[in-house]
């Protein structure tokens, strides 16, 4: 079986065209990458003591763990993207064919969206705690992490 068996299924696509849950989840995963460092700011902000400003949490950040310290927990966030998002657009995309979305227009697609938007947040809200607890293990001692976290570090 090739590595990329579900391209060959491409080709009944209308226009030859690849599935657009394959986009989705590709260019949010790209985004994620942008947005990566405001997301580390914005968590140390949210834990911080007392209260510093933005400049401020910058610095400790970089000083602490350096350029790749605004990356922390990204894996966290690669799975999240390609697990989550992509399900969001699976279902959504799969579930337009289905008879009762064709019949009823707006009631079928609202209710496909809310069961994407369901089956992409069972995988979604336990990688986003994933992310946040790894980017906030930063402040603390290797010694003193939970066991989790440190063996994912």
């Amino acid at each position: 079986m090739p590595l990329f068996h579900f391209l060959d299924e491409c080709h009944e696509w209308p226009e030859e065209r690849l599935p657009r849950w394959w986009f989705g989840g590709f260019s949010s995963l790209c985004v994620s990458f942008a947005v990566a460092p405001i997301d580390i700011i914005k968590t140390h902000m949210q834990l911080q003591l007392r209260k510093m400003s933005i400049l401020v949490t910058i610095r400790k950040i970089y000083r602490l763990k350096g350029f790749f310290g605004f990356y922390d927990g990204f894996s966290a966030t690669i799975l999240r993207q390609m697990s989550s998002t992509n399900l969001h657009f699976i279902v959504y995309e799969s579930g337009k064919h289905l008879k009762y979305v064709e019949e009823h227009s707006y009631v079928g697609k609202i209710i496909l969206g809310c069961v994407a938007g369901m089956s992409g947040a069972v995988f979604g809200i336990p990688t986003d705690l994933i992310n946040v607890r790894m980017q906030s293990d930063m402040k603390v001692p290797k010694g003193e992490r939970p066991i989790s976290t440190s063996l994912m570090a």
